[in-house]
């Protein structure tokens, strides 16, 4: 018998929800071939657990797993011939909630900064109407938000949509209200998301005919002016060496005594974190191709990459783990705002050749593989 079994259909199999540490990998009759040996590994660990399959192919296996992990099930029969390996995802509570502005807020503006907080795997993107949000240690902001008006009312409505890499969704909204008034006072940042240690530089523009008299720059949003000018002209920077997220706020007094405040929120990522979320991507795609499951590899790519790659793993696949341990570990070369470079080195006709990587945030907020 050299004929494998047929792959596990993931539409007849569940996972459940993670309990004391563990899961249960569970399939109902018709699920995987009868007397089969299932073999669930969790793709982040390394972690095994086996069971055999009823006379129905029904089954149910318990792994140490925890949320957002992607589990590969395979199946084997008497004579050892193995199954194509199938990936299934351990869920995830995702939750989003926005906590600024409140709900019934009123503003002077058509245009805000909103923040609020996410609970979902490292990996979750978030979007304010559109606006991709920077994310941080369950937390997001996103400036310079616009308002969707309320047809027939004075409302406008913010609605903010966290993204997990597995394609889960989950949407909140507040309404608000606005008059509209212009900005006097508008400040930028040169980088609003980046890895520490992060150097912003700040610019502005004050529409108001009256000249400056003073600008104070509080950048870590603690109450205190590191920077006091009287030069509308000085340099406004600062460098930020912890990873939080900050709402650095300029305060412009003109030649009359009139105060005008402006924010915009700096968020610094702590490299390690960023490290090892793209090292797991990259790891876990090559896993679920070396086990021949390319619908689950082809997750990690964004759509472009996706019809790129896609048909060349397709022919590539039964060498494909001899191509996996061809190549270098995955390293970081940089790690800037929507952009990630990496690398791999891999040997050819003797010569050691440097193969980059890159990731990229998508539309969504969730980054993805898009060059390699």
């Amino acid at each position: 018998d050299r004929d494998p079994p047929p792959a596990p259909d993931l539409g007849k199999i569940t996972v459940s929800d993670p309990s004391n540490g563990k899961v249960r990998v569970s399939g109902t009759a018709g699920s995987v071939e009868a007397g089969g040996r299932v073999v669930v590994t969790n793709m982040a660990t390394g972690a095994q657990a086996t069971g055999i399959a009823n006379a129905d192919g029904s089954f149910s296996v318990e792994i140490v797993a925890g949320e957002g992990q992607s589990l590969s099930l395979v199946v084997t029969d008497a004579a050892g011939n193995a199954s194509p390996a199938r990936t299934a995802q351990v869920g995830v509570a995702v939750r989003i909630s926005i906590t600024e502005p409140a709900e019934g807020t009123r503003t002077q503006h058509q245009r805000t900064l909103v923040r609020g907080t996410v609970h979902g795997p490292l990996n979750t993107g978030v979007i304010v109407n559109g606006v991709v949000a920077a994310v941080h240690d369950g937390e997001f902001v996103a400036d310079d938000i616009p308002l969707s008006p309320v047809i027939g009312t004075n409302d406008y409505t913010i609605t903010a949509t966290a993204t997990t890499l597995g394609g889960q969704t989950v949407g909140t909204s507040v309404t608000v209200q606005s008059w509209g008034n212009p900005e006097v006072l508008e400040v930028d940042a040169s980088v609003t998301s980046g890895v520490a240690p992060l150097d912003v530089a700040f610019s502005y523009t004050f529409g108001s005919t009256i000249p400056l008299q003073t600008l104070r720059l509080d950048a870590d949003g603690n109450g205190t002016f590191e920077v006091t000018t009287t030069d509308p002209t000085a340099p406004l920077h600062y460098t930020y060496s912890t990873p939080a997220i900050y709402i650095a706020r300029l305060q412009a007094t003109d030649q009359q005594g009139g105060t005008f405040t402006a924010q915009v929120p700096v968020v610094v990522q702590d490299v390690t974190t960023m490290d090892t979320m793209f090292k797991s991507m990259w790891s876990n795609m090559n896993t679920a191709l070396v086990a021949g499951d390319t619908t689950a590899a082809l997750t990690f790519l964004d759509s472009a990459a996706q019809q790129k790659y896609g048909p060349v793993w397709q022919v590539l696949l039964p060498h494909m783990a001899e191509i996996v341990a061809s190549y270098s570990p995955v390293r970081g070369v940089g790690i800037g705002q929507n952009v990630a470079e990496y690398g791999v080195n891999r040997t050819i006709d003797g010569e050691n050749r440097l193969f980059l990587i890159y990731f990229l945030k998508d539309k969504d907020g969730v980054w993805r593989l898009a060059a390699m």
